[in-house]
């Protein structure tokens, strides 16, 4: 059996531009990872009253940032899957809540969806005598990690 004609050979030698790429639609984009996570946090158990505190404080802003410190065993994590529920779980509003941590190990703390910032963003990492391997100078306004940094309305 005969394949097709060798470019040329069938009378027709003109090129066909490609269809455009369809641009990704930012509300599916947010939906998708507000879904993923909606269910997370459902089974935490209640605050302790200093907890709840940081809790109303926390569900009450609006903007700005809020640094949370404390000891470890304080609560932290635990407030901070709290409220992120609650955000993400809003039946009025909800809001995109994208967990990072500045370390592995603070990141699987606060969730198994949770990322190093690095990682995460894919921001450069590197240091005296190794070489970067971020890519940050490459991020365009169609990556996913630059389309979760804009669409995220809250950033732990």
């Amino acid at each position: 059996t005969a394949g097709p004609a060798p470019l040329g050979e069938d009378g027709d030698d003109e090129l066909v531009p490609a269809p455009p790429l369809p641009l990704p639609d930012r509300g599916s984009f947010r939906d998708r990872h507000l879904a993923a996570l909606l269910q997370e946090f459902a089974g935490l158990p209640p605050a302790l009253p200093c907890q709840q505190a940081v809790f109303d404080t926390l569900r009450n802003a609006t903007t700005g940032l809020i640094v949370l410190s404390g000891g470890g065993g304080v609560g932290k994590s635990h407030t901070l899957k709290m409220v992120t529920h609650a955000w993400r779980n809003d039946p009025v509003s909800p809001r995109l809540v994208v967990m990072a941590g500045s370390t592995g190990s603070a990141a699987t703390l606060l969730s198994r969806h949770a990322a190093t910032v690095h990682r995460r963003f894919g921001l450069a990492v590197g240091g005296a005598g190794r070489k970067s391997k971020g890519h940050l100078n490459e991020w365009s306004p169609l990556s996913e990690p630059f389309m979760l940094l804009a669409e995220a309305d809250v950033l732990i």
